[in-house]
């Protein structure tokens, strides 16, 4: 239900600001008690919070697939593998890698399980993972001549998955 809730405020237009203007308005702070303010739902240090996307950026072969491959393993474990807290216990993960194949995303996989001591029953039925390069795609928009386009049965298709398998963090 987060990622449905996520998309849709992605692809939500609230109606009264885009009526003032056409597209966009400045919305009055609301003053808040500020115990009412929920806290922050951490999952992995203060790196990922639940129901909101984060985002890792840097230029190609500085290391992105290595230490995403590193978090879901401590993601899964729910070990302190990486210097960050894994709040909560124990997470279900699916790595979707888009630009290796399987063999060099499990070898990256089972060097971290190696170095960190990881068993099979560590990982139990928690940790997922396709491969873009192995064909299992993963396209939600395209950008097309007429304009950007959301494949919206891929998202409702994601969607579905990750409810239905209970996945706590999906990294792409």
């Amino acid at each position: 239900k987060g990622i449905d809730a996520m998309l849709h405020n992605l692809a939500a237009v609230d109606e009264g600001a885009a009526a003032s203007s056409g597209f966009m308005a400045a919305k009055p702070f609301q003053w808040r008690d500020p115990s009412s303010i929920p806290p922050r739902k951490w999952i992995y240090g203060n790196s990922l919070l639940r129901g909101s996307v984060s985002l890792l950026v840097a230029p190609g072969a500085s290391g992105k697939t290595a230490l995403t491959a590193g978090m879901a393993v401590a993601l899964a474990t729910g070990r302190n593998t990486l210097g960050k807290e894994v709040w909560g216990g124990p997470k279900r993960v699916w790595l979707w890698n888009l630009e290796d194949s399987q063999d060099e995303i499990s070898k990256l996989l089972h060097a971290s399980f190696i170095h960190w001591k990881v068993e099979k029953s560590d990982i139990a039925d928690r940790l997922f993972v396709n491969s873009g390069l192995d064909g299992d795609n993963l396209v939600i928009a395209t950008d097309r001549q007429d304009g950007f386009k959301l494949n919206e049965q891929a998202l409702d298709d994601l969607a579905h998955l990750i409810t239905v398998n209970n996945i706590d963090v999906l990294i792409v």
